[in-house]
């Protein structure tokens, strides 16, 4: 109402003004509902909305009283190929019946999401999956554990783009036992089990996936396997016999047949000590098998060996020794074994069953070589005059002939005044005396008497130390030090400190006992 100090009536004309929105949906997805309700000033008036994305017009409503609902289309994110939601101004203005707008556009925020569906969708073929199979499987059928990958290729004709409306094609991909390939060639990583999935995914620009699952048949695969093997000379017949220049060979053979596509061969062979195998012989698994012929007096390794197609083998060897002989003579004269042929030239030889047991002394001219013979296997050698020197004991530890540990006579030295130990310890002691005279120093209520030791034998490095105790003449004990900074190999510079006033004289002595430990080697 107006207040007036008039006499007489007034009448006011009220001016209608625009609507406002009491009530928006705030978020919305395509293909689901929106609503929007508005606060009219007159019957008469009537509303138009427009949804805008920047300056993008994506929807103008035709004429609308108090409220609009529809059903917000997918054909918003057209031209949008990779937004999954965009922020949208609805903006409506208020018209009067004669169509003139009436006050400014009341206006609102909606955000509009791509519904779930909006997404790639995949026909039957899409994706492809089939095994790749190099090197020991190259050529197989199928999948083969611990060999084989699984490769996928992808048809873009059988994926469905049209719910995902606007969006295209962005990359695919091959997910298999926890490791993703997102480049073509898509391939798995090597199978390591019979019960394995691929999953191919194809994603569209908006991140949005089709996915499918692929269960693969994959075949067990282990290398061969070698059980039961028994070897023992015998007759042309297989007649167990210890004479006989024949050896009967058996083992089973396990291994996998990966749906027979592999096959393995079982075969052995024989070589003389010291020489290499000859022809090797085919085997069947389970069954013995005679080879020959081999002179009964020389000592043997039998080998079988399996060899599948895959490349993968199993081997086992064997040494036969020769036929049993309480004592043999070589047919030259020069050379004779026991319980065993003699099988080399100048050599006394015992079968390695046999220990050897000498209830005197035991004389040695040359070497006593370990296993194998002169650096030929782990041992110890012993001699006067190899490899240099005095050496008296050295040993072989890995079989490559070279010396390893050397322990010579020296290596025991001990006398009076030093011991040396094999392990390359040096202790020295001894005692010396010196004149007091003017070689000793007043220095803060002390006296210092420095000397020079001169080492009996010399140590490898200036790395020792020495220690001891010493007095002034008749006095008490007194401490020593030992100067490292001033040592040498062969002399040590040491010093005494008496803590006890006394007046200088050259007639008096200090007297040093000292040991040393450091290395002679």
């Amino acid at each position: 109402g107006v207040r007036t100090t008039a006499t007489k009536n007034v009448a006011l004309t009220t001016r209608p003004r625009g609507s406002t929105i009491t009530s928006s949906t705030a978020n919305a997805a395509t293909n689901g509902a929106f609503s929007l309700v508005m606060d009219r000033k007159d019957s008469s008036y009537y509303h138009i909305a427009t949804f805008s994305y920047g300056d993008d017009v994506l929807f103008t409503s035709a004429q609308f009283d108090t409220s609009l609902n529809f059903t917000v289309p997918r054909s918003w994110f057209a031209d949008y190929p990779s937004l999954a939601s965009i922020p949208v101004t609805v903006s409506v203005q208020t018209y009067n019946s004669g169509g003139t707008a009436i006050g400014s556009p009341a206006t609102a925020s909606l955000t509009v999401t791509a519904d779930a569906d909006m997404k790639p969708s995949v026909s039957s073929g899409w994706a492809t999956v089939v095994p790749y199979n190099i090197g020991g499987v190259a050529g197989f059928a199928g999948y083969v554990k611990n060999y084989s990958k699984a490769e996928a290729t992808f048809d873009a004709t059988k994926i469905d783009m049209t719910n995902a409306v606007g969006a295209s094609i962005a990359s695919y991909s091959v997910t298999c036992q926890g490791e993703t390939a997102s480049a073509s060639p898509y391939r798995t990583p090597t199978i390591a089990s019979t019960s394995v999935s691929v999953v191919c995914t194809v994603t569209d620009t908006r991140g949005r996936t089709a996915s499918e699952t692929f269960a693969l048949t994959v075949m067990d695969y282990s290398a061969p396997v070698l059980t039961g093997q028994t070897v023992f000379r015998c007759d042309s017949l297989g007649v167990a016999d210890e004479d006989g220049q024949y050896f009967s060979v058996k083992a089973v053979l396990s291994y996998s047949s990966v749906g027979g596509q592999n096959s393995c061969s079982l075969k052995c062979a024989a070589a003389a000590a010291g020489g290499t195998y000859g022809t090797e012989t085919s085997m069947t698994s389970g069954t013995a098998s005679v080879i020959g012929q081999y002179s009964a007096d020389t000592t043997y390794t039998v080998r079988i060996r399996a060899v599948d197609t895959i490349g993968n083998t199993a081997e086992w060897t064997i040494t036969i020794p020769t036929r049993k002989w309480a004592m043999k003579f070589r047919p030259t004269g020069n050379g004779v074994a026991f319980g065993k042929a003699a099988e080399t030239n100048n050599l006394f030889e015992v079968t390695p069953a046999w220990n050897v047991k000498v209830g005197g002394d035991l004389y040695v001219d040359g070497t006593i070589h370990g296993q194998g013979g002169g650096g030929g296997g782990s041992g110890i050698a012993i001699s006067d005059t190899q490899p240099t020197g005095d050496e008296l004991v050295w040993i072989d530890t890995d079989d490559d002939g070279s010396v390893h540990q050397v322990l010579e006579l020296s290596d025991f030295d001990s006398a009076s005044g030093h011991c040396k130990m094999p392990d390359g310890t040096l202790i020295q002691w001894g005692s010396i005396t010196v004149q007091q005279g003017s070689t000793a120093q007043y220095v803060g209520q002390t006296y210092q008497m420095p000397v020079s030791l001169s080492l009996p034998i010399p140590f490898v490095d200036t790395n020792y130390r020495v220690f001891g105790s010493s007095k002034f003449g008749s006095g008490g004990a007194v401490a020593i030090g030992h100067d490292v900074s001033a040592s040498t190999a062969s002399s040590a510079y040491i010093r005494a400190w008496d803590y006890t006033p006394r007046t200088l004289s050259s007639s008096v002595v200090l007297q040093i006992w000292w040991t040393a430990i450091g290395r002679w080697r």
